[in-house]
């Protein structure tokens, strides 16, 4: 069997038990046994040399730095799109004005003109008003074009009523209106082309001046005839306006992330926070109070500092003996040696935290030890309850009477955890366990203070409290323990085991062969399990569930069909795809409903790489000239990591050749070379090298099987035949 390899646990440990150990030491020296606080205030000036005992942000540099970053964001600006349109508008409408007095004075005019471009006489029919605006049409007075009014006619000036003269003089708008042709619609294009422009780039109320003078330079270098450059200008200025507001969602959004991006500045472990001599600056005094330094008569002492290392290095050193001789599976396993780990770390960061703030009776102790108790083992709580006791009421400078109660509380709480395993006693177990607190604290409180008085009894009404609440807590988390560390709990493992589980009533209706084999599975893995010292729950857990994916072909399983096989129709290497992927897709049908990890593993693992014998034979028999690859007839899957495992990959095989066995009535002698000759074939096959199963283990899985199916399949008395008496005919009818 394959060794595991101890220098990756002893790594992995020691790497823990370094950062519990800092941790630990940290809380102690912080904490209120050690440090009793240093009585300064703002611009006192310090005796003494002060450093952080763990790392501590600066929370007065980091507001700065992140004031600094939210005022240097400029503020944001948008277009106003209602401005924009408005502007577009009034420049629209004023050049449709213009079109239309172009369009009258057109008709006013007889136009007695040539061509300037040339030459030739224009026809003397003048367009009617009703054509439309943007068709081209002879205009009046345009350049190098002789034009005259009838003597006899005095009509007033076409833009007499024109609101044209709101912005521009008289004669700026005879100039417009006798614009040739070939001059005016591209002035028309250009000055709505540049209003455009500078609306595009934006216009603030303090830079409209600038928007100005820019466009007046734009017409200026665009037109050579200041006329036209000038008539231009005032058109476009008449209607630029600013159109950028502030945004200031936009802007406190954008300050909001700048400070978001400041990085915390800290005061880093050892770094010294005020020096002897120093006058005591905001940023000092406030990295100190969060450490929880700034107090009334504070002695620095390191002699008490040198007792709390020592104190932290005897404590890990008596449970990390423990463990090594008394729990290897703990050992040997990263994901609980992690476990451990994270609650201690949680349970004493909580304690460090919170001891100055809340009665020292509701410090989550005996919560760690119904953790562990839980999750890991109960006699490991008992034995880690002592040390985290003795480490808490050193950190909260805690008395006598709170470490009695937590130990006595915490090993009182570590036995009965074990019990918690049905849903519907969670509270019952909460009630019994607060009621012992009840006792302990009473107990204790009487014998220390030699009376009955108000602070006993409110501290013993607390002490009812925690033990409920602890209860409460604990068992609400379980979920969280089993998602992150792959945790399987009596609970979850209780509630996978109920026949109402809809992969167990599938089984059930779809399945039917598939789930009375399960059951048998289950019984023989739960039994072996048993008598080797391993998880039973999970090996009965595992057989139910190790065939599920069968639900989807279950026809093509031998002990799901009814006369018939669909295999008789397949080739033998689509026959071994079918029968191989109910492992895959048992692993995700347990994917979707989440199923625990060891259980997945269970699925994955109990056919191993092993050969699927029957196709392979048939294989080599169709094609008998034909080289068969074995390895198209394996199964292509992890083999067995754990003993719970490989239990179920040996019960899964054995049990439907024995089913078979009996049937043919096969003697008990019989039945047991087989099972052993099957076991010995997966040993052959190297099937259980990974399983951590030793051979005396195999030799008893063998014995547990045994003693399964002789319970199965034991003789039976055979009943007499009863004769039935016969019915004496009455004399009536035998005349």
């Amino acid at each position: 069997m394959k060794k595991p390899k101890i220098g990756n646990y002893f790594r992995f440990n020691a790497l823990l038990l370094i950062a519990a150990s800092v941790i630990t030491i940290a809380s102690l020296i912080t904490g209120g046994y050690i440090t009793e606080g240093y009585a300064l205030k703002i611009n006192d000036v310090s005796d003494k040399r002060i450093k952080a005992p763990k790392q501590v942000e600066n929370t007065v540099a980091t507001e700065k730095l992140r004031q600094h970053a939210y005022e240097s964001v400029t503020t944001r600006y948008k277009v106003d799109a209602e401005t924009n349109e408005k502007i577009i508008e009034g420049l629209s409408e004023f050049f449709q004005e213009s079109d239309l007095l172009r369009k009258k004075s057109a008709e006013i005019f007889i136009p007695e003109r040539s061509n300037g471009e040339t030459g030739d006489t224009l026809p003397e029919e003048v367009p009617s008003a009703e054509a439309a605006p943007d068709e081209e049409m002879p205009q009046a007075n345009t350049a190098g074009l002789d034009t005259k009014k009838p003597a006899d006619t005095k009509e007033p000036p076409v833009y007499e009523n024109s609101f044209l003269l709101e912005y521009l003089t008289v004669s700026q708008i005879e100039f417009l209106i006798n614009m040739a042709d070939d001059q005016y619609k591209p002035f028309k294009e250009n000055a709505t082309k540049l209003v455009n422009e500078a609306l595009e780039a934006g216009i603030k109320e303090e830079a409209l001046t600038k928007a100005l003078v820019d466009l007046k330079a734009e017409f200026s270098k665009t037109y050579t005839e200041a006329d036209i450059s000038e008539l231009g200008y005032d058109i476009a200025s008449s209607f630029i306006a600013p159109n950028l507001s502030e945004d200031l969602e936009a802007t406190e959004k954008l300050r909001q992330e700048k400070m978001k991006e400041i990085e915390p500045v800290y005061y880093r472990k050892g770094q010294t926070i005020i020096d002897d001599g120093e006058i005591v600056s905001e940023e000092a005094y406030a990295a100190l109070d969060s450490l929880g330094l700034i107090s009334k008569g504070y002695k620095e002492n390191i002699v008490p500092i040198i007792g709390a290392v020592l104190l932290v290095i005897c404590i890990f050193g008596f449970s990390c003996l423990y463990i090594f001789y008394y729990n290897e599976k703990l050992y040997k396993s990263p994901s609980e040696a992690l476990l451990l780990f994270v609650i201690y770390t949680i349970i004493i960061l909580l304690v460090r935290l919170s001891y100055s703030t809340i009665p020292h009776v509701f410090l989550p102790v005996i919560a760690f030890s119904m953790l562990v108790s839980m999750l890991l083992d109960s006699r490991l709580a008992i034995v880690l309850n002592i040390g985290v006791t003795i480490l808490t009421v050193l950190i909260a400078n805690g008395s006598l009477e709170i470490a009695l109660y937590f130990i006595i509380s915490g090993t009182f709480m570590a036995i009965l955890a074990r019990h918690a395993n049905q849903r519907n006693i969670i509270y019952f177990i909460g009630l019994i366990i607060s009621f012992a607190s009840v006792m302990v604290f009473l107990s204790i409180g009487l014998l220390t203070e030699r009376k009955l008085d108000s602070t006993i009894i409110i501290n013993t009404s607390y002490a009812f409290l925690n033990g409920f609440m602890t209860v409460i807590v604990c068992m609400g988390s379980l979920p969280f323990w089993e998602t992150m560390f792959g945790v399987v709990t009596p609970i979850k493992l209780l509630d996978l085991t109920n026949p109402n589980n809809e992969l167990l009533r599938r089984l059930t209706i779809e399945a039917p062969g598939t789930y009375h084999h399960s059951l048998i599975v289950a019984n023989l893995a739960e039994t072996a399990a048993y008598d080797i010292k391993a998880d039973t729950n999970i090996a009965r857990v595992g057989g139910y569930y190790h065939d599920i994916g069968k639900l989807k072909y279950p026809q093509y399983f031998s002990e799901n069909q009814l006369g018939e096989n669909p295999h008789d129709d397949l080739d033998p290497y689509s026959s071994v795809q079918i029968i191989t992927s109910h492992v895959s897709i048992g692993l995700e049908m347990a994917d979707e409903r989440k199923l625990p990890k060891a259980i997945k593993d269970i699925i994955e693992e109990h056919h191993g790489n092993t050969l699927v014998k029957y196709f392979y034979h048939k294989a080599k028999k169709e094609d008998a000239d034909e080289e068969i690859n074995e390895a198209d007839f394996r199964y292509k899957h992890r083999r067995p990591q754990t003993r719970e495992s490989a239990i179920i990959m040996l019960a899964d095989t054995v049990e439907a050749a024995v089913r078979s066995m009996i049937s043919k009535s096969k003697k008990m002698e019989e039945v047991e070379e087989m099972v052993r000759n099957l076991i010995k074939d997966k040993i052959d096959d190297n099937q259980l090298i990974d399983s951590q199963l030793t051979m005396k283990d195999i030799d008893t899985v063998s014995n547990s099987f045994m003693r399964v199916f002789k319970g199965m399949y034991h003789e039976r008395i055979p009943y007499p035949k009863m004769e039935t008496p016969k019915k004496a005919v009455p004399k009536e009818e035998v005349s």
